[in-house]
Order: C-alpha cells, then structure tokens, then sequence
C-alpha cells in the first residue's frame, strides 16, 4: 500500500495535476485578496505581471510529491574590467540551501538554518537537479498573471461591478444555499414551522452567532412568536443556556404557556418589573455587587436607543419634521406629541390652498434597498443571464472604483469570517452610516455608468477602514471568548482558581494558575468534561485542584488545543475588503 500510494504520488493522472495547479491558482487569488492595499503593495503587483509579459519571471507548479527543499541559485553572469575588457572568472556560480521559504519571515524574521554551497561541481549538480524538476513541473505563468490582473490592484472596475459585488456578497448565502452550520431539532415547535419560518429561525441563530443578536419582524398574523419561541428553545438546547423573556404584561400568559409547553425553561418577566429610574439602577447594581461576590462584573443591559442609533435613524428629527407638516399643513388646534408647538391659524386651511406638497418634506430623498431586494435582484439575474451571474460570482475580493456623487466620501465592505460591516465615510473620514439598506441606495447604478477613477491618498484612506475594522474585530472576539458558554465543571474550576489565586502570594503559581484558567475557558471535549464533572463531584480544591488540573493539561496536550484554536480563529477571521468605492 506505501509503494501504491508512492507511485500515485510520482505519476498523478491528468485531472489531478489540473486539480493541484487549479488549487495553486486559488490560493494566489486568496494570499492577493489579503494583501494591506497599499500603494506598495499595488506596485508590487503590477511590477511581477510586468516581469512575466517581458518573460523576466517564470513560474511552474510542481505536481507529483511533496516539494519542501529551498535552493537559492545563483549563475555569475560575466564580469569586465575598467577597459571593457571580459575578466576571466573561476567560479560559475554560488548557491543556498536551507529552510528559508522566499517571504520575509523566512529570509529575515524565523531562525532557518541555511548553507552557503560553492564550488563548481556543488554548482552544477544543483543546477541539474533544478532543471530535471523544472522540467517536470507545470507551466504557471498565465495563470499567475491571469489572477493579478484580475486582482484589485489592476482590474478595470466599474461602479457597477462594486455594486453587484455587495448584493452577491451581501446574500450569497440565500441565493446559494451553503453548509447548515445550525441543524434544527426534530420537536415539537419546530413541527408546527412554516418552510418560510424555519429558514427565519436559521437565519436568526446564524445572526445571533455572529453579531450577539437579532430582530425578528414581519407583518401581523405569520407568527413571529413561534419563530421566537423556537430560537429561544435552539440556544436553550445546543447552548444549554436559561433564557429570559421580556415582554408586556398582556403577553405573560401565551409566553408562560409557550414556556411550559415547549419545555424553553425560561423566565418569564413583565417589563413592569423593569426599573427606569437611573437612581434605582443604581441601586440595583449595588445590591449585586456587593463585597465577597463571586461575580467579576456586573452587566447592564439598555433597551433604549442609544444616541449613536438615534444619529444613524435620525428619529427624532423625523418625528419633529412630521409634526411640524401635520401642523403647517393642517393646522391643528391642539398640540401634538410636542408641548412647543403652536398654532399656526394661517395655516389652517394650507391643504385647501393647494400646499399639499409640504408632505413630501418628511419623504427621504436617498433610495433605500433592502436585502430582500437585493436577493431578488440576483436571483432573476441567474434565471435571466447565467453567464454574468457567474461573471459577478468570481469578481475578486478587493475590488474597488470611483463613482460620481453628490455626496463626497467612501464606501467600504469589510469582512471577517461571517462578520460583515457596510460603511459610508465623509471626506473628514468620519462614519456616516452603518445602515445596509442607506448604502445600498448611495452605491446603486446601472452598468453604462463609467468609472471616475481613483483620487489621490485612496489606498491611504481604504487602509484607515481596514485598520479600524479590524480592531471591532479583535474587540468582537474577545467579547466572545469572555462570554463562551461553560459546562458546570468549568465554572465550578474556574471559580476555585480565582480564589487559589487570591489566596497565594507565590508568582510562579499565579503564573499556572493564569495558563490554566486561559486553557480551560475554551472549548472542552466530551472526555475532558467528564473529567471536570468528576473533580465537580469531588469537591477538589487548592492544591489538589491545581495538580490534577496541570496532569490533565499535559495530559491531553491542552497547550496544542490553545495554540490551534489561536490559529483557527485568526486564519477564519481575517479582516478583509471585499470592494470599496470613492464617491466624487
């Protein structure tokens, strides 16, 4: 069986070598995506598709096995003196072998051991050993151009392609179905599910993974409880979580008896009890942090709108424009929602004297596009013209124009793993919106709309939004480990640890109390949580905690699980732009 798998290796079929320089391919499109879009970074790629049409640069792809050996060779071309004159030269060559990769960790930042091989015969065997791989290997050359030039830093954009690129981005999930990365239980909430209902709660839980929560809204009549009521049973299900429902008093009872028949094992609390008054706020918050708490911090949650919510919807200012309308149009005797308004009696009678046009102020005059929409729109483009559905499918990552606008500024998409975040940026680079629905009007056109080009800076600026993404992302992340849900045999070692460490004042155990409180926050598997119900049970506690929990730790190998964890999560969360466009 090694010999067969040997030889499979040494002689690939047809379709496997297309396999493998077709996988090549992709991963030069993916590492191109990634790269920080820096003026730098755009000439670097603009000076290798320079190389390759000039035939300066050659590339091949090695097919057949594994290739690991890094050789740096060398050819001394000739050598003259000050007259011109050609200098005979003993050596042909020099070259370097070691464990250096050609990147700037392998050349400059790792510790690789490298030899410096000279001599004319070390010189030629090398030379020949490279020339019979070479000679085996596949010719890459167009494909590597091919994928440069379709990257960010050269591909002719038009407003169009940005805009389509969000739509597909936006809702490739809908449209093209993906992997269930949430399967729902078989019960009896479940059962009762409209097709349309069950695809709500799936999207639910998606969103609530990735951005901490989720509104569920529809008309009147097609169960918007039941959708509820079936996510709460999901977390308490998979999370083991025990949920609280708010809601007013004259829902308790259909909430009470979801809870029972539906077995949510959840709370169920009138927002009556729910204090308003900042002074019992307070006071609340000091009932429970009080001293000799086992709990590190204590959490407030607000349901009000927040005035960074109210910048982006502008309610307030909608609600005043809309009184001041019903008032100047109508002229109303009597105050409304407002006590500073006033009447104004010439007014009265504006909607006979043909001002009915005072209504439109309220009307936006930005276009809005919601994802449903949006969704729609690519559906029918892939009934209608399949080929520049597929055209729009494979435009890369990065991808950025300019378009005309009344409004000057940028927009940004940025990604990061399922994480996604819409931005409209003023020319000061302030953030003038988040809302999906706002952007999509701004960056809406059709495909005869010509590009404008790309201002001076703008690699500059699409970097700024890069960076400030990518510290929500890292702020995100830590939020989601601290709030991780813990088995009982966390919590119970987790709690211990924090009163060992209190109690000691020996820094080298503060040291591995820290690592094993780290190491055992994360994701455990079924045998580890076996083993910390059973040190629960026990009622294991100071050093004897800390002994058995250093054995498991080695034991099970838990520095490993840490480190590919660490590695997991940056290489699934890596913040990207999936296109950008300046608005001039």
């Amino acid at each position: 069986m090694v010999a067969d798998a040997a030889e499979a290796e040494r002689f690939p079929k047809r379709g496997e070598i297309k396999q493998m320089a077709a996988e090549t391919a992709a991963g030069v499109r993916a590492g191109i995506e990634r790269m920080d879009q820096t003026d730098e970074d755009e000439a670097l790629v603009r000076t290798l598709v320079a190389m390759i049409e000039e035939k300066r640069l050659h590339v091949r792809v090695y097919t057949k096995e594994r290739l690991h050996a890094k050789a740096y060779i060398f050819d001394y071309g000739a050598v003259f003196n000050q007259n011109g004159k050609a200098v005979e030269r003993h050596e042909e060559g020099i070259a370097v072998v070691g464990s250096s990769n050609l990147t700037l960790a392998g050349v400059t930042h790792n510790t690789e051991l490298n030899v410096v091989v000279q001599g004319n015969a070390n010189h030629a065997e090398l030379v020949r050993w490279f020339e019979d791989l070479w000679q085996e290997a596949q010719e890459f050359d167009e494909a590597l151009m091919q994928e440069m030039k379709a990257s960010w830093a050269i591909a002719p954009v038009r407003p169009y392609d940005v805009y389509m690129k969000t739509l597909y981005a936006l809702v490739r999930d809908r449209i093209e179905g993906g992997e269930d990365r949430d399967l729902l239980w078989d019960d009896d909430i479940t059962r009762q599910l409209a097709d349309f209902q069950q695809v709500a709660v799936k999207q639910a839980v998606q969103i609530i993974r990735d951005y901490g929560g989720a509104f569920v809204s529809d008309v009147v009549g097609l169960g918007k409880s039941y959708i509820g009521a079936a996510i709460v049973k999901h977390f308490e299900r998979t999370e083991h979580a025990r949920p609280l429902i708010i809601c007013p008093a004259t829902l308790t009872e259909m909430w009470e008896r979801y809870n029972e028949v539906y077995q949510l094992n959840a709370r169920v609390l009138s927002m009556g009890y729910l204090r308003w008054n900042p002074v019992r706020l307070i006071q609340r918050f000091g009932r429970i942090d009080r001293i000799g708490s086992e709990h590190t911090a204590v959490y407030g949650f607000n349901f009000l709108p927040e005035t960074g919510i109210e910048r982006n919807l502008g309610l307030r200012e909608k609600l005043h424009n809309r009184i001041q309308e019903i008032h100047d149009t109508i002229g109303e005797d009597a105050a409304i929602l407002d006590r500073s308004e006033h009447l104004n009696e010439e007014a009265m009678y504006a909607i006979y004297e043909k001002k009915g046009g005072q209504l439109s102020l309220f009307e936006d005059e930005e276009e809005f596009l919601d994802l449903n929409e949006a969704e729609e729109i690519l559906r029918q483009l892939r009934r209608d013209d399949p080929a520049e559905y597929g055209r729009i499918a494979d435009l890369r990552d990065g991808i950025r124009t300019g378009k005309p606008s009344p409004a000057k500024g940028l927009y940004a998409f940025c990604q990061a793993g399922r994480y996604q975040q819409l931005l409209l940026i003023d020319e000061k680079g302030d953030i003038v919106s988040r809302d999906i629905p706002r952007i999509l009007g701004v960056i809406k056109c059709g495909p005869d709309l010509p590009s404008a080009g790309l201002p001076p800076g703008y690699n500059a600026d699409v970097m700024r939004i890069k960076r400030r993404f990518a510290e929500t992302v890292k702020q995100r992340q830590a939020e989601r480990d601290h709030t991780l849900s813990l088995s009982q045999g966390q919590r119970y070692l987790l709690r211990e640890l924090r009163v060992l460490f209190g109690l000691t004042a020996d820094d080298e155990k503060k040291t591995r109390i820290n690592i094993l409180e780290k190491a055992f926050r994360g994701a455990m598997t079924a045998a580890m949580n076996r083993e910390l119900n059973r040190i629960r049970r026990n009622g294991m506690m100071g050093d004897h905690l800390l002994k058995a929990l250093t054995d498991l730790y080695h034991q099970h190998g838990m520095r490993d699980w840490s480190h590919r964890q660490t590695l997991r999560r940056e290489n699934h969360e890596i913040p990207t732009i999936i296109c950008s466009e300046a608005l001039m």
